[in-house]
């Protein structure tokens, strides 16, 4: 039998396995299981961001790149998406939020009325795209690439809706996202000289942070030693399978 290459498992396919190996009474049980539905969200929004974009045709030279990860000392920063064309780059800052959405220009505050009708005060998405513009400003002028930026933040839910945007950034649902990557091109200058983009790309990958993952225990406070051990089953679910000589692991 030829042995597989060993990889992480996603953050999804993570916290389904602590799930398992977790008492039943367990105090975080519960929060872990809305953690997961989070993400598991989360995963399927992105899938909804990557099928949109295949819709987005341009004529000039154009890359779209997926899970930009960049630091410089202890600044670290994720970008969930990076088109680089020849009159500019966009971020796109991908959310999965459903309910009504709120933001106050006044205050700076971002908030949600979830479907429930409870209202929480989130951290506002257009902040943390101002922290990659500015990140990417300086790392384009470091290294000398004169390419105007600018970005958008994508709302995946198929469940949210607008009841007021911010003035000052861009924000659309997943359905509308490639009229306004229109609307941002246009905003850019001409380009006297284009910029050679797959240059571009490969100075991002040589400088490309690792996103380091804390193990799940450390990350949510749980002790070790209340994991329930032994080899899961993947049919079933138990921790049934011993190993049979010549057989190999059956439940």
């Amino acid at each position: 039998m030829s042995k597989k290459e060993m990889g992480l498992l996603s953050e999804t396919e993570s916290l389904e396995r602590l799930l398992y190996r977790l008492p039943e009474n367990h105090p975080k049980r519960q929060f872990l299981q809305v953690e997961l539905f989070r993400t598991a969200a989360g995963k399927r929004g992105e899938k909804r961001l990557e099928q949109k974009l295949k819709e987005f045709r341009l004529a000039e030279n154009h890359l779209f790149l997926r899970n930009v990860c960049l630091s410089k000392g202890e600044w670290r920063i994720q970008m969930d998406g990076l088109l680089l064309t020849e009159r500019g780059a966009i971020i796109i800052e991908s959310k999965n939020i459903s309910g009504q959405l709120f933001f106050d220009d006044k205050t700076g505050e971002f908030s949600r009325i979830d479907l429930e009708g409870i209202r929480t005060v989130m951290e506002d998405p257009t902040v943390q795209l101002n922290k990659h513009i500015r990140f990417l400003s300086l790392f384009f002028k470091q290294h000398k690439i004169n390419l105007p930026i600018d970005g958008i933040v994508v709302f995946t839910s198929k469940y949210c809706e607008f009841m007021t945007k911010p003035k000052m950034r861009y924000v659309c649902k997943n359905y509308q996202l490639i009229d306004y990557l229109f609307t941002i091109l246009d905003t850019f200058p001409q380009q006297a000289t284009p910029q050679n983009l797959q240059k571009i790309d490969k100075l991002l990958q040589k400088f490309q942070t690792p996103y380091n993952r804390y193990p799940l225990c450390q990350q949510y406070f749980i002790d070790p030693n209340e994991l329930q051990t032994g080899i899961l089953c993947a049919a079933c679910k138990k921790y049934s399978m011993v190993r049979k000589h010549k057989s190999g692991w059956i439940c």
